[in-house]
Protein backbone atom coordinates (compact mmCIF):
# COMPACT_ATOMS: atom_id res chain seq x y z
CA UNK A 1 0.00 0.00 0.00
CA UNK A 2 1.35 3.48 -0.81
CA UNK A 3 2.19 5.80 2.06
CA UNK A 4 -0.87 7.55 3.49
CA UNK A 5 -1.42 11.08 2.22
CA UNK A 6 -2.98 12.55 5.38
CA UNK A 7 -1.03 13.52 8.46
CA UNK A 8 -3.29 11.31 10.59
CA UNK A 9 -2.58 8.36 8.28
CA UNK A 10 1.17 8.96 8.46
CA UNK A 11 1.00 9.15 12.25
CA UNK A 12 -1.03 5.93 12.46
CA UNK A 13 1.47 4.18 10.17
CA UNK A 14 4.35 5.32 12.41
CA UNK A 15 2.48 4.13 15.52
CA UNK A 16 2.04 0.72 13.92
CA UNK A 17 5.74 0.53 13.04
CA UNK A 18 6.74 1.61 16.56
CA UNK A 19 4.49 -1.05 18.08
CA UNK A 20 5.81 -3.65 15.64
CA UNK A 21 9.42 -2.87 16.55
CA UNK A 22 8.64 -3.06 20.28
CA UNK A 23 6.77 -6.35 19.86
CA UNK A 24 9.60 -7.84 17.83
CA UNK A 25 12.15 -6.88 20.51
CA UNK A 26 10.02 -8.16 23.39
CA UNK A 27 8.58 -11.34 21.86
CA UNK A 28 10.81 -12.19 18.93
CA UNK A 29 9.40 -13.17 15.59
CA UNK A 30 7.58 -16.10 17.17
CA UNK A 31 5.35 -13.61 18.99
CA UNK A 32 5.16 -11.15 16.10
CA UNK A 33 1.78 -10.78 14.40
CA UNK A 34 -0.60 -8.20 13.08
CA UNK A 35 -3.01 -9.19 15.83
CA UNK A 36 -0.33 -8.63 18.49
CA UNK A 37 0.44 -5.20 17.07
CA UNK A 38 -3.27 -4.33 16.98
CA UNK A 39 -3.71 -5.43 20.61
CA UNK A 40 -0.70 -3.37 21.65
CA UNK A 41 -2.29 -0.31 20.05
CA UNK A 42 -5.84 -1.05 21.20
CA UNK A 43 -7.18 -1.25 17.66
CA UNK A 44 -8.73 -3.86 15.41
CA UNK A 45 -6.57 -6.08 13.23
CA UNK A 46 -8.31 -4.71 10.15
CA UNK A 47 -6.94 -1.24 11.01
CA UNK A 48 -3.39 -2.60 10.98
CA UNK A 49 -4.10 -4.48 7.75
CA UNK A 50 -5.38 -1.27 6.13
CA UNK A 51 -1.81 0.05 6.31
CA UNK A 52 0.09 -3.25 6.04
CA UNK A 53 -1.53 -6.30 4.45
CA UNK A 54 0.93 -8.82 5.94
CA UNK A 55 3.54 -9.06 8.69
CA UNK A 56 6.16 -9.18 5.93
CA UNK A 57 4.91 -5.78 4.72
CA UNK A 58 5.36 -4.42 8.23
CA UNK A 59 8.90 -5.78 8.43
CA UNK A 60 9.74 -4.35 5.03
CA UNK A 61 8.48 -0.94 6.13
CA UNK A 62 10.46 -1.23 9.39
CA UNK A 63 13.66 -1.86 7.46
CA UNK A 64 12.96 1.00 5.07
CA UNK A 65 12.25 3.35 7.97
CA UNK A 66 15.43 2.38 9.79
CA UNK A 67 17.50 2.91 6.68
CA UNK A 68 15.88 6.31 6.06
CA UNK A 69 16.43 7.36 9.68
CA UNK A 70 20.07 6.32 9.55
CA UNK A 71 20.55 8.11 6.24
CA UNK A 72 18.90 11.30 7.55
CA UNK A 73 21.02 11.22 10.73
CA UNK A 74 24.14 10.67 8.65
CA UNK A 75 23.30 13.42 6.14
CA UNK A 76 22.74 15.87 9.01
CA UNK A 77 26.27 15.34 10.31
CA UNK A 78 29.04 17.70 9.29
CA UNK A 79 31.82 15.98 7.34
CA UNK A 80 29.59 13.10 6.25
CA UNK A 81 32.15 10.68 4.89
CA UNK A 82 32.76 6.94 5.19
CA UNK A 83 34.57 7.22 8.51
CA UNK A 84 31.70 9.29 9.95
CA UNK A 85 29.20 6.68 8.73
CA UNK A 86 31.13 3.81 10.29
CA UNK A 87 31.40 5.72 13.57
CA UNK A 88 27.69 6.48 13.56
CA UNK A 89 26.77 2.85 12.87
CA UNK A 90 29.09 1.59 15.60
CA UNK A 91 27.56 4.11 18.02
CA UNK A 92 24.10 2.79 17.09
CA UNK A 93 25.18 -0.56 18.50
CA UNK A 94 24.62 0.94 21.96
CA UNK A 95 20.88 0.59 21.27
CA UNK A 96 19.95 -2.84 22.61
CA UNK A 97 16.53 -2.84 20.95
CA UNK A 98 17.98 -2.05 17.53
CA UNK A 99 20.52 -4.87 17.79
CA UNK A 100 17.88 -7.32 18.99
CA UNK A 101 15.57 -6.52 16.06
CA UNK A 102 18.33 -7.27 13.58
CA UNK A 103 19.50 -10.42 15.35
CA UNK A 104 15.94 -11.72 15.39
CA UNK A 105 15.49 -10.99 11.71
CA UNK A 106 18.84 -12.53 10.74
CA UNK A 107 17.74 -15.78 12.37
CA UNK A 108 14.34 -15.63 10.76
CA UNK A 109 15.81 -14.90 7.31
CA UNK A 110 17.59 -18.25 7.46
CA UNK A 111 14.17 -19.98 7.50
CA UNK A 112 11.82 -17.58 5.73
CA UNK A 113 12.40 -16.64 2.07
CA UNK A 114 10.18 -13.53 2.26
CA UNK A 115 12.15 -12.12 5.19
CA UNK A 116 15.44 -13.06 3.49
CA UNK A 117 14.31 -11.07 0.44
CA UNK A 118 13.41 -8.05 2.60
CA UNK A 119 16.79 -8.20 4.29
CA UNK A 120 18.59 -8.55 0.96
CA UNK A 121 16.89 -5.39 -0.32
CA UNK A 122 17.76 -3.57 2.90
CA UNK A 123 21.40 -4.61 2.78
CA UNK A 124 21.62 -3.80 -0.94
CA UNK A 125 20.58 -0.21 -0.21
CA UNK A 126 23.02 -0.13 2.71
CA UNK A 127 25.87 -1.40 0.49
CA UNK A 128 24.89 1.09 -2.23
CA UNK A 129 25.17 3.96 0.27
CA UNK A 130 28.63 2.80 1.37
CA UNK A 131 29.72 2.31 -2.26
CA UNK A 132 28.56 5.87 -3.03
CA UNK A 133 30.74 7.22 -0.21
CA UNK A 134 33.69 5.25 -1.55
CA UNK A 135 33.02 6.73 -5.01
CA UNK A 136 33.01 10.26 -3.55
CA UNK A 137 36.29 9.70 -1.75
CA UNK A 138 37.97 7.63 -4.48
CA UNK A 139 36.40 8.48 -7.85
CA UNK A 140 38.93 6.40 -9.79
CA UNK A 141 37.88 3.08 -8.22
CA UNK A 142 35.87 0.83 -10.54
CA UNK A 143 32.22 0.24 -9.64
CA UNK A 144 32.63 -3.52 -9.15
CA UNK A 145 35.56 -2.89 -6.81
CA UNK A 146 33.57 -0.27 -4.85
CA UNK A 147 30.71 -2.75 -4.43
CA UNK A 148 33.01 -5.52 -3.16
CA UNK A 149 34.67 -3.13 -0.71
CA UNK A 150 31.28 -1.84 0.44
CA UNK A 151 30.16 -5.42 1.07
CA UNK A 152 33.23 -6.06 3.22
CA UNK A 153 32.71 -2.86 5.20
CA UNK A 154 29.01 -3.59 5.81
CA UNK A 155 29.84 -7.16 6.85
CA UNK A 156 32.44 -5.90 9.30
CA UNK A 157 30.06 -3.38 10.89
CA UNK A 158 27.18 -5.84 11.13
CA UNK A 159 29.44 -8.56 12.53
CA UNK A 160 30.76 -6.17 15.15
CA UNK A 161 27.19 -5.67 16.38
CA UNK A 162 27.40 -9.16 17.86
CA UNK A 163 30.11 -7.87 20.18
CA UNK A 164 28.55 -4.47 20.81
CA UNK A 165 31.85 -3.03 19.70
CA UNK A 166 30.56 0.53 19.92
CA UNK A 167 31.31 0.38 23.67
CA UNK A 168 35.04 -0.28 23.15
CA UNK A 169 36.63 3.03 22.10
CA UNK A 170 39.89 1.44 20.92
CA UNK A 171 38.05 -1.16 18.86
CA UNK A 172 35.83 1.60 17.46
CA UNK A 173 38.90 3.55 16.27
CA UNK A 174 40.40 0.43 14.73
CA UNK A 175 37.12 -0.47 12.99
CA UNK A 176 36.92 3.03 11.48
CA UNK A 177 40.54 2.77 10.32
CA UNK A 178 39.94 -0.70 8.91
CA UNK A 179 36.87 0.51 6.98
CA UNK A 180 38.90 3.38 5.53
CA UNK A 181 41.68 0.96 4.57
CA UNK A 182 39.16 -1.42 2.97
CA UNK A 183 37.69 1.46 0.98
CA UNK A 184 41.17 2.40 -0.30
CA UNK A 185 42.05 -1.22 -1.00
CA UNK A 186 44.99 -0.97 1.37
CA UNK A 187 45.77 -3.35 4.22
CA UNK A 188 44.89 -1.84 7.61
CA UNK A 189 47.82 -0.25 9.40
CA UNK A 190 49.38 -2.25 12.21
CA UNK A 191 48.71 -0.70 15.58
Amino acid sequence: MPAPSSEKGRQRREQILDAAAALLVESGYAGFSGRGIAERLGMRLSNVQYYFATPADILSALFARELERARAAFDARPGADLQALVGMLLDAQHDDANCRVFWELWALAARDRAIADIMERFYQRYRDAVAALIAEALPGVAEATRRRRATLIVAMIEGLSLFRSGHDRALRREAIAAAAALARGAPPAEG
